[in-house]
């Protein structure tokens, strides 16, 4: 499968690129991983094209770096909508009971329900998927940050 000229590769290699760029970044490791985080939360919110005016607005609220955010909303490219979507609503049927029975209900009671639960287990997943994310960030910028300062004590000692 040759996945170099078609949108699928190019979109990976931008993201794998991204997420390089985010791991050098100066800025300490709880701003990159707030920001990713607070991305990733964005991100799985369907905001309907207005995610990075939504970024924008929260970055003047609160202190994170801004770049970390745009990686952080990826989680919700176009591959991965339908996942985002499906879940949500499957995760909103499990706490709020309500759900789409076209066999009893009227039309306009599974669009309630379909709505109502979608909305409850979007907010579910965007919450806990924004903390896990900062977590589970702040771990790999600390590891790749350790790893490249071991790397480079050994390098200055080999060079003594």
């Amino acid at each position: 499968m040759k996945l170099k000229g078609n949108m699928i590769g190019k979109l990976f290699r931008w993201i794998v690129l991204s997420f390089k760029k985010l791991l050098r970044l100066r800025d300490s490791t709880h701003q990159i991983s707030l920001g990713f985080a607070i991305g990733v939360f964005v991100g799985i919110l369907p905001t309907l094209g207005f995610g990075a005016l939504i970024l924008a607005g929260l970055a003047l609220v609160i202190r994170f770096n801004f770049f970390s955010a745009l990686v952080g909303t990826l989680v919700n490219n176009p591959l991965f909508v339908p996942f985002w979507v499906a879940s949500s609503y499957k995760v909103g049927e499990l706490i709020t009971k309500i759900g789409i029975n076209f066999s009893e209900k009227s039309v306009l009671q599974n669009m309630f329900g379909f709505g109502l639960s979608f909305a409850v287990g979007n907010i579910v997943l965007a919450v806990l998927s924004g903390f896990l994310s900062y977590f589970v960030m702040f771990l790999v910028i600390e590891i790749y940050r350790a790893s490249r300062n071991n790397s480079s004590k050994s390098e200055s000692k080999t060079q003594e």
